[in-house]
């Protein structure tokens, strides 16, 4: 369900175009050199705003940006201030899934409201995949993923389309941008009989942001670390906050309270 907007735009072109005067822009991967006179593909996103990352693409005369499903409005208006400027150079329209348009016609279509229905019909797809599916669906953000299953999207599928789409921006946003004291773990990846797996680290006194993983370690001693299935937070002696269907809040666990958290933790280990 992305929409992907094309400008005819032929090089050399400023990269001042692909680069909106907002402060809190951030690049996944490297910007745009200035001025651009070669193909190429360039992330970016809004740092405590955006849901999902934009991606910007020029290759054979023409400039593509695709806004992904679930963006937030002001990831709809970033791609509209690239295109503007990308057609207002050209001296040309915008081809949009509406037909073509000029830049000062866009947000006519493209709008808060368009956003927050798009926001609500994702809420139905992914719904509709999980069901069919019985799993978790992910949406990948600037930060991590967004999983969404049977713990949250009960609550997120009730209302009309623009409710939904509220409810699915509240909660993409506190995943992706949780309050600072929150470190999130680090994911990191390992296999072990062919078999690969995503684990993260459960550390004492350190409020964290615990991922969407296949195991958590819990340090046992210097030298022993526990593994648990993901599933095993839920049944450990701490406190949390569940975000959605895969990451969780942990809050701040005392030296003292680290022999009870291992404790428990010797009874869950992975087989």
């Amino acid at each position: 369900m992305s929409t992907d907007f094309t400008v005819h735009l032929e090089l050399p072109f400023p990269a001042g175009i692909l680069i909106p005067t907002l402060a809190d822009i951030c690049w996944r991967g490297d910007a745009p050199g200035d001025p651009v006179n070669a193909p190429g593909t360039w992330y970016l996103y809004r740092e405590g705003i955006s849901t999902r990352v934009l991606t910007v693409a020029w290759s054979d005369d023409t400039l593509e940006v695709t806004l992904p499903a679930a963006s937030a409005p002001e990831d709809l208006d970033l791609a509209l201030r690239i295109l503007r400027a990308a057609a207002d150079h050209a001296g040309g329209d915008v081809d949009t899934e509406y037909g073509t348009l000029p830049p000062g016609e866009l947000t006519d279509v493209y709008n808060e409201d368009w956003a927050l229905h798009q926001l609500g019909r994702s809420v139905s797809m992914v719904a509709q995949l999980s069901e069919r599916s019985g799993g978790v669906i992910s949406l990948p953000g600037p930060n991590r993923d967004v999983a969404l299953g049977p713990r949250t999207l009960p609550g997120l599928v009730q209302g009309d389309e623009r409710t939904r789409g509220h409810r699915l921006l509240e909660l993409m946003r506190r995943v992706q941008w949780p309050d600072p004291r929150y470190d999130p773990a680090g994911v990191f990846q390992a296999s072990k009989d062919d078999e690969k797996f995503t684990f993260a680290a459960l550390l004492s006194e350190r409020a964290c942001l615990m991922p969407a993983v296949d195991r958590i370690l819990v340090r046992d001693s210097a030298d022993t670390v526990l593994q648990l299935p993901r599933a095993a937070l839920e049944k450990l002696p701490i406190e949390h906050t569940r975000l959605d269907d895969g990451n969780d809040l942990v809050e701040f666990i005392p030296e003292e309270n680290w022999p009870g958290v291992v404790a428990a933790a010797r009874e869950l280990v992975v087989p």
